[in-house]
């Protein structure tokens, strides 16, 4: 716990990583203060993982220099830097081989912003956009489009709607020669009801993962191999079921 309270002087991370050439992780978390400049002297060619979730002091020219100074990132963990938004997500969409990006708790991100990252990573696997408020069905539709490759989407507490989820859904089995994966999971979703459940079934394997009780007794009888069912609450009407 001390630790995590100890200020990062910036002026030593360079340095570290020229002593540590064959790091492939840097974590940065709860830094309080990670200056543009910082990211930008922070070069080392062997690193995949990233993680900045928490910190601050850096902008879109900061995530602009890890970007392009790092071809090979797959990973990269932006969540809860809040002042970050559509500027930000214009530069991680140079991160063209991402497979894992967390961009949780930026509120002012938009469709525009979610739009850039779709066209410019078309690799990612998982995705979390938990708690930006300010995307809508739009954007969904465009990750939709280009990220074929999904499996793992945090939309937990958006503004999109149940009908966006299940047309989402429904697509990568539409365009099942264009997708690699079998299904892709969907967070959280607020009210996925039977009907929209049974939908979602008719057009072909793909699974989400429900919130309302009524979703989740049918999730049930058709989860006999699953290894864990999520529900944040469980109320005794569902607890029969089980």
């Amino acid at each position: 716990m001390k630790s995590r309270h100890r200020p990062l002087r910036a002026d030593l991370l360079p340095t570290a990583l020229a002593r540590y050439s064959t790091a492939t992780r840097l974590d940065l978390t709860l830094c309080m203060r990670v200056p543009d400049t910082a990211l930008a002297s922070a070069v080392v060619s062997a690193l995949h993982v990233v993680n900045l979730s928490y910190s601050h002091g850096f902008g879109a020219a900061g995530v602009s220099e890890l970007a392009i100074a790092y071809p090979g990132l797959i990973d990269l963990d932006l969540s809860n830097v809040v002042d970050l938004g559509d500027a930000a997500a214009t530069e991680v969409a140079w991160a063209r081989v991402l497979r894992r990006l967390l961009l949780a708790h930026w509120k002012s991100l938009t469709d525009m912003g979610l739009g850039c990252v779709a066209v410019g990573c078309t690799e990612p696997r998982e995705l979390s956009l938990k708690w930006c408020l300010g995307l809508t069905d739009l954007g969904i539709q465009i990750l939709a489009l280009k990220c074929r490759k999904l499996t793992s989407l945090d939309l937990s507490y958006t503004m999109v709607s149940v009908m966006r989820v299940s047309w989402f859904l429904c697509s990568f089995h539409g365009h099942k020669k264009e997708a690699t994966n079998d299904s892709v999971f969907v967070s959280f979703c607020e009210a996925i009801s039977d009907r929209m459940r049974k939908g979602i079934e008719e057009g072909g394997d793909t699974h989400a993962r429900p919130r309302h009780h009524g979703g989740f007794e049918h999730e049930m009888s058709e989860a006999e191999g699953a290894g864990e069912l999520w529900a944040k609450v469980v109320a005794a009407q569902l607890a029969r079921k089980l």
